[in-house]
């Protein structure tokens, strides 16, 4: 009984940690100039989503990148909602649709919040709740989420200026991963407030045409970069980041879901 009770409790804890993920998911990922997408919010495990429920005010902002021009359609997710998001593009080229929340507070148990740093590799969480003598206590947070995804429009791939995003946790492949031959190898640096983030432990999925989900893991060098090998099919590269709140009143921590997805065709 409290061998099948501990798996219970553990697969759980298991649940809520890969329920996390959060990813824009676009219809279609190739479409002609002036065609309209209807762009998703997923949120789920095992690159399976639901619909995001949390509603179009926690968006702060959301706009489009096409070469070195940023289009705002804040306005547009406001008027239409998360579930019936069109966004037309009336340029060709390849487009980075991107999308990030304000923070919401969340609180857990010490034991669901041990599980969860273990899980997203915040080692540096953990070591700072030791030397505190603070890891029997519960996990006070803020996070919000920062997420982008690749849309080609017509058939030649151009530039991509992940860059121009501003996002504070940045997934930044060292070239258009549209470009890339199914079972090459990409490099990803991620950056944190435009300086590379060491340590990271970072996760990339692929999902095949028959929908089967497989996920890799890598910890980014000391230059954070980390390298996967792409296959044909939809793709999803997302990090946990997380970082001493700076008012305690509010919360211990504040964390960043970064999330970068795209296809290969």
């Amino acid at each position: 009984m409290k061998k099948s009770f501990l798996l219970l409790s553990l697969w759980v804890i298991s649940a809520i940690l890969f329920a996390h993920e959060f990813w824009i998911l676009p219809q279609k990922w190739f479409v002609e100039v002036g065609q309209p997408v209807l762009v998703q919010v997923r949120v789920g495990e095992n690159f399976t989503g639901e619909p995001w429920e949390a509603g179009a005010s926690r968006v702060i902002r959301f706009f489009t990148v096409l070469k070195k021009t940023e289009t705002n359609r804040l306005e547009t997710l406001q008027k239409s909602g998360l579930d019936s998001l069109l966004v037309r593009f009336d340029q060709p080229g390849t487009h980075l649709v991107a999308l990030a929340t304000n923070s919401k507070f969340i609180e857990l148990e010490a034991t669901k919040f041990d599980a969860y740093l273990q899980e997203d590799g915040l080692e540096h969480i953990r070591r700072l709740r030791s030397q505190a003598g603070k890891s029997n206590q519960p996990g006070r947070e803020l996070y919000r989420r920062e997420a982008a995804s690749l849309v080609q429009v017509g058939g030649s791939p151009t530039a991509v200026f992940f860059k121009k995003t501003g996002f504070e946790l940045q997934i930044l492949p060292q070239k258009n991963p549209l470009l890339a031959d199914p079972e090459s190898e990409m490099t990803f640096q991620i950056r944190f407030h435009g300086k590379p983030l060491p340590n990271a432990l970072v996760r990339h999925w692929h999902k095949s045409a028959d929908g089967n989900a497989a996920v890799q893991f890598q910890t980014a060098d000391r230059r954070g970069r980390v390298r996967f090998r792409l296959k044909a099919g939809e793709q999803m590269v997302s990090i946990v980041h997380m970082v001493p709140h700076p008012k305690a009143a509010e919360a211990d921590w504040q964390s960043i879901w970064g999330n970068l997805t795209f296809c290969l065709r």
